[in-house]
């Protein structure tokens, strides 16, 4: 092999766990130099100039898991390119090699991509490796939104049909929107990278790539016209977004909730990363969006012409159909799992009928004796188990147009036979009610074992 060999390398996408320094001392016997030209450009192709970029390379050599590692940084010249060099020295052959090329935002730019990583190995003698790659910047003419939750939540088509998604991207769609389902490219499951992927399909940024490393969700910056947005996962079963609004702050929207600027622990948001989330524990980074100042104007590519019911997946058609809608309430992101017990006695085994008239029999025993003596309030979590809520669809032999059912608490949330006041908290002692639509729901498939406890860990006792 020539002393000044040129290697053409693929470029693959793909994340980067970055090595430490090795204390050992060799004699080098290998010095490979690692030279990269980064180039940043607009999206008519001039140049831009002044962009922080870097590269870092990482190394791996046989004798004795011997590693060596090195950033090198550099400014783009006026011409938009940037040339970094670094000489490295190793013991013997170099097994294994990573390069990172990365572009910084810190002059208010925007760039389509992230870092691009270049991997390679089994180089015996000294050479020169040469890599390139061109980032662009993505234009966005509009602006951050501010923190202004009425829009979100004093209509309840758009509060019950727009959820987290929908509002981190300011966007309203009344389709209760899915990462990469504007895209055709839905996550398949709930993972940090599979949903990142995704929301990156319907034209996200992500910026936060490596967030293990960089933990502050601040730190990452977009271009002052740009919004940030955030991604925390509830591994397996959920995700949730947050938004920053023009004020610095974060706020978010769970599920087909109110929008809000408060934690669980109903602190403001000032970092979701240091938020109380509950559940949403795994961090997904940061994104930027090109937002708008106008609520629910955002720009994002995440409409959806299927409208999907609020957030609800029933197990049967609900069109022309009689009897109850029970959603358990307890995702922000996904569909909450939801049963439509129809009156037309469809259901094998148990009669839809008879369900309706054992949910009326606990209402009607564990409720109105402690309706005059027990009013109070209840404030249900903002993330996580929110309760069960049954609503009156069409015409059924009912009690109530709407109640929702959250451990012991039971609270009249539209109107009824019995003329008993909108807000009132019942009491349930014993969790008959909301014990007995889990075992329905747990029987149907729709909850898992495990949603089942979480949802028992979470709730509430009437005391």
């Amino acid at each position: 092999m020539k002393k000044n060999c040129r290697f053409i390398l693929s470029i693959l996408l793909a994340g980067l766990l970055l090595l430490t320094f090795s204390g050992i001392s060799y004699a080098a016997t290998i010095t490979n130099t690692f030279e990269a030209t980064i180039t940043v450009r607009y999206a008519n192709n001039n140049p831009v100039s002044n962009v922080k970029v870097q590269m870092v390379v990482t190394a791996y050599y046989s004798r004795l898991y011997f590693y060596k590692g090195h950033i090198t940084s550099g400014y783009t010249n006026s011409s938009g390119v940037a040339n970094l060099s670094y000489q490295l020295q190793g013991p013997d052959e170099l097994q294994t090699y990573w390069v990172i090329l990365r572009p910084f935002s810190s002059n208010h730019l925007c760039l389509e991509g992230s870092d691009v990583e270049f991997q390679g190995g089994d180089i015996t003698q000294s050479c020169t490796l040469q890599f390139s790659h061109t980032f662009k910047v993505k234009n966005c003419s509009s602006a951050i939104p501010p923190y202004s939750p009425s829009f979100w939540n004093d209509s309840s088509q758009i509060r019950l049909n727009n959820n987290c998604y929908n509002y981190s991207n300011n966007k309203r769609t009344d389709t209760y929107a899915q990462p990469g389902r504007y895209a055709g490219a839905q996550p398949t499951s709930m993972t940090v990278d599979k949903v990142a992927n995704a929301s990156v399909a319907d034209g996200l940024i992500r910026v936060g790539k490596y967030g293990f490393l960089r933990k502050l969700p601040g730190y990452e910056t977009c271009p002052s016209n740009w919004d940030l947005v955030a991604l925390f996962v509830w591994p397996n079963y959920d995700y949730h977004w947050y938004r920053r609004d023009s004020n610095g702050k974060w706020s978010h929207k769970p599920g087909g909730t109110n929008a809000t600027n408060l934690d669980l622990s109903s602190q403001i948001i000032n970092d979701p990363y240091y938020a109380n989330r509950g559940d949403y524990t795994d961090y997904g980074g940061c994104f930027c969006i090109c937002s708008s100042s106008t609520q629910g104007g955002g720009m994002s590519n995440i409409y959806s012409i299927t409208p999907n019911n609020g957030g609800l997946k029933s197990n049967s058609p609900e069109i022309k159909q009689n009897g109850l809608r029970v959603t358990i309430d307890i995702f922000s992101g996904v569909p909450n799992p939801t049963l439509f017990i129809s009156t037309s006695n469809r259901e094998e085994g148990i009669t839809d009928m008879a369900t309706i008239e054992i949910i009326d029999y606990w209402l009607s025993t564990s409720s109105r004796e402690e309706v005059k003596s027990r009013v109070k309030k209840v404030s249900r979590p903002i993330l996580g188990y929110r309760g069960i809520v049954i609503e009156k669809i069409g015409k059924v032999d009912f009690p109530y147009d709407k109640i929702i059912a959250y451990g012991e608490h039971l609270e009249v949330a539209g109107t009824n036979i019995y003329g008993i006041k909108e807000g009132s908290i019942l009491i349930d002692y014993g969790y008959n009610l909301e014990d007995f639509i889990i075992k329905l729901a747990l029987q149907k498939g729709i909850l898992s074992e495990d949603l089942v406890a979480n949802i028992i860990k979470h709730r509430v006792t009437g005391k």
